[in-house]
């Protein structure tokens, strides 16, 4: 099917799923439309009483008492309804936003990295609610003004004037050509609302995130500017769609105005002539004001129609992508062991014509642990997020326990890497979630554990809440150190085959990461590590390094055999020696050792 055609099918796939309940809706819908109808005969036989002067106090109550029963049934009837179709146009809402919500999780990182988080909230608020309203207020409206036009046209013809209803209806269908000329500019216009409305979410979200930058720089000012430019672009965007809308909707009350006219001057005729009884002259304007509202409100309803449109078409679009990165031939394995193989690796990131990485080839024998160091841009996060496949490498690049990469199911290779990331990510909740961030909860003593080997428990323990102390946006309430910390203890609460440090100790003092190094070399044990980092203190008691410069390993072996070599990581080794002293190299009891080599390829 193609991507447009599916793009339309949103609201038609939820109005077949519950066309019991829109029958229902619609039922009731009819059945208070046709008690309306009752009112104008109500109001006739009670003028041609007056006017032929049979009407008598009784009969005034009588007529009196009939109107309250018509008006009463006829609201109760309105309020079902409405409150049917509003239930299912919250279904409606709530069953795209989630499977929005589901699909973008199953889309992969550079989906993400194109787009503004302004315009994805929108997609995820305003568009949502331009859904909503179509499925409830849009299809009330349109039903209700479909019947009550027709039958009152109907009514107006049969029990009135055949040929004063065709004169009063005649400029009705201008209504139609005045949809179709306004159609294309209020979807232009609505388009230009959303992203409005998304810029406006992005600059607030860029302030809140950015909030300690933008007062260190004194940058107040300038920000305030911004945002007052956003804002003004939004309420230039719905001033024209509110143009439109308003012109459409005079462009309605002129016409329906152009039929009163008809009706007082053509009908008031008929009944001075003697050929419609003054009963039926009321009766006529009665239903012709009833008329008044579903009419006026066509143009409402096309607004509402057309805007629902343009955002289907956005969420439609988002739901028709077939993300890059998914289970294909999974083989039906549920653990690793971790021996990674690479052979010649060569990647390029979507829309780079330069390689991130050249040529890697490398072994990692499950239990041991790798250290990747190298300058900033040189590779390795990407080595690390291919490992991951937020991005696919190559086919048959790597390897996991001799599986091709691609080949293992997603959850099982994400649930079996512990990874902690550069960015330290915690999300706006108590320390405890942030820590068993995992499909399976883990016990107090579990989380502690986890905490006191990444050397946080103790400072948590401090805090007034303790591990119930709520974070603020990306974990902002605590230290850089600190956050490195809780991220660490997450992932070493996983109990990983495959632990993955990202550069993960470079906000903590040398004295606080040689202690976690050292307690991390127990719980390394027969568990695959790679350690990125640029410090070699983090990396030297490795079973082997290796170092990127430009996505090539130009060098790789022991820290014994690199510092022998004498080449960038002896450079680096001497550099860092001089502004800190590395620690004693302790050599845990594997006995593993790798004679270093330079690289000179490329």
């Amino acid at each position: 099917m193609k991507p447009e055609a599916r793009r339309e099918r949103l609201f038609r796939e939820h109005f077949r799923q519950n066309r019991g309940g829109y029958a229902f809706a619609f039922v009731l819908i009819i059945g208070a439309v046709l008690t309306q109808l009752l009112i104008p005969k109500v109001l006739e036989s009670f003028a041609d009483a007056y006017a032929a002067g049979t009407l008598s106090p009784i009969t005034a109550l009588e007529h009196g008492f009939w109107l309250l029963l018509v008006a009463v049934l006829m609201a109760a009837i309105r309020i079902a309804s409405r409150l049917r179709l509003y239930y299912l146009g919250r279904q409606f809402e709530r069953s795209v936003r989630s499977r929005l919500f589901a699909h973008w999780l199953r889309l992969p990182a550079e989906y993400y990295q194109g787009r503004r988080i302004g315009d994805l909230m929108a997609h995820a608020t305003n568009d949502m609610n331009l859904l909503r309203e179509k499925a409830n207020f849009g299809v009330m409206m349109l039903v209700e003004a479909i019947f009550l036009v027709s039958l009152s046209m109907v009514m107006m013809g049969v029990t009135v004037h055949p040929l004063l209803t065709f004169w009063v209806l005649l400029p009705l269908p201008l209504l139609s050509l005045a949809a179709y000329v306004f159609r294309r500019r209020i979807q232009r216009h609505s388009r230009g609302v959303q992203e409005a409305f998304a810029d406006l979410n992005t600059r607030v979200q860029k302030f809140c995130s950015g909030i300690q930058v933008i007062k260190a720089f004194v940058q107040e000012p300038a920000e305030l500017a911004r945002y007052e430019e956003a804002n003004r672009a939004n309420v230039e965007a719905n001033r024209r769609l509110i143009q439109s809308s308003a012109a459409f909707a005079a462009m309605s009350s002129l016409i329906v105005g152009l039929s009163f006219l008809i009706a007082m001057t053509y009908g008031g005729w008929l009944a001075m002539e003697g050929r419609i009884t003054l009963g039926q002259f009321i009766a006529f304007h009665t239903y012709l004001a009833q008329l008044i509202w579903p009419i006026e409100s066509i143009g409402r309803v096309i607004n509402v129609f057309q805007r629902a449109a343009a955002a289907e078409q956005r969420i439609a679009g988002i739901l028709a992508m077939e993300p890059s990165i998914r289970d294909e031939e999974a083989l039906p394995v549920r653990t690793l062991k971790g021996h990674i193989v690479i052979r010649d690796l060569t990647f390029f990131y979507p829309g780079n014509s330069r390689p991130a990485l050249h040529g890697v080839t490398l072994d990692i024998p499950a239990g041991s642990t790798l250290g990747v160091v190298g300058r900033v841009g040189s590779g390795k996060s990407t080595l690390v997020q291919l490992l991951l496949r937020l991005f696919d490498p190559p086919p048959g690049t790597i390897q996991v326990d001799g599986m091709p990469l691609e080949r293992i199911p997603l959850a099982v290779l994400r649930s079996q890497i512990g990874y902690v990331p550069q960015d330290n990510f915690l999300f706006s909740t108590a320390i405890y979630d942030n820590i068993d961030f995992h499909p399976v909860s883990h016990t107090e003593a579990e989380i502690h554990g986890a905490a006191s080997l990444a050397h946080i428990h103790e400072k948590i323990m401090q805090f007034p809440r303790q591990y119930g102390t709520l974070l603020g946006e990306r974990g902002v309430t605590l230290s850089g150190g600190q956050r490195q910390r809780v991220c660490m203890a997450r992932a070493l609460l996983k109990e990983p085959s495959i632990l993955i440090l990202d550069d993960s100790l470079s906000a903590v003092d040398a004295d606080t990461e040689t202690r976690i190094l050292q307690d991390l070399r127990r719980y390394r044990s027969g568990r695959t590590t790679i350690i990125v980092s640029h410090r070699i203190s983090s990396v030297q008691d490795a079973d082997q390094i290796i170092v990127l410069d430009e996505g090539r390993i130009v060098e790789q072996g022991t820290h014994d055999a690199l510092l022998a070599a004498g080449g960038v990581y002896a450079q680096m080794a001497a550099r860092q020696q001089r502004e800190e002293p590395l620690p004693e190299k302790r050599l845990d009891g594997a006995g593993r050792s790798f004679h270093g080599k330079r690289h000179t390829s490329g």
